[in-house]
C-alpha cells in the first residue's frame, strides 16, 4: 500500500511510521513525507523508509534538507509548492496530520489523488 504522511515528524506521523515499521515487509511503501521545520527528523524518516520525496514546509530550510538527503535518491522540496507536489502523487492512503489551518490546502489536494484520507487534523474538518 502506497502511503504519504503529511506531518511526519509530529506525534501522529511518528506513530504512523512506527506502525509501518512493525508491519510485515512489503505491506507499505512510504511515498511522501512532510514536516514543518524539523529537517533532521524528516530526513532521517525519509531515509529509513525509502520515501520518494521529502518536503519541508519552511522554504528557508530547503538547502538544509537537500544536504541532509545528499547521496540518496530522495527528492527534496519545500514550501507550499513542495507540499502541493507531494499532494499530487497518487497513493492508496494519505495521513493528513499537518497542524492547523495550513494543512487544509495540501490535505484537500492529496484527497483528490488518494484512495483514502486518514485525517488527524481537527482544523481541516472545521474549515472544510
Amino acid at each position: 500500500m502506497r502511503v504519504s504522511i503529511f506531518g511526519a515528524t509530529g506525534s501522529v506521523g511518528t506513530s504512523t511510521l512506527d506502525v509501518i515499521e512493525a508491519a510485515p515487509p512489503g505491506t507499505f511503501e512510504v511515498v511522501a513525507l512532510t514536516a514543518n521545520r524539523n529537517v533532521e527528523a524528516l530526513a532521517d524518516a525519509a531515509r529509513r523508509h525509502g520515501a520518494e520525496i521529502a518536503v519541508i514546509a519552511d522554504d528557508a530550510r530547503k538547502q538544509e534538507l537537500s544536504e541532509a538527503l545528499a547521496g540518496n535518491a530522495i527528492q527534496a522540496a519545500a514550501g507550499t509548492a513542495g507540499l502541493m507536489e507531494a499532494a499530487d502523487i497518487e497513493v492508496c492512503c494519505v495521513i493528513g496530520a499537518i497542524v492547523g489551518a495550513s494543512g487544509l490546502e495540501p490535505t484537500l489536494a492529496a484527497d483528490r489523488r488518494a484512495e483514502r484520507l486518514a485525517l488527524a487534523n481537527q482544523e481541516c474538518l472545521v474549515f472544510a
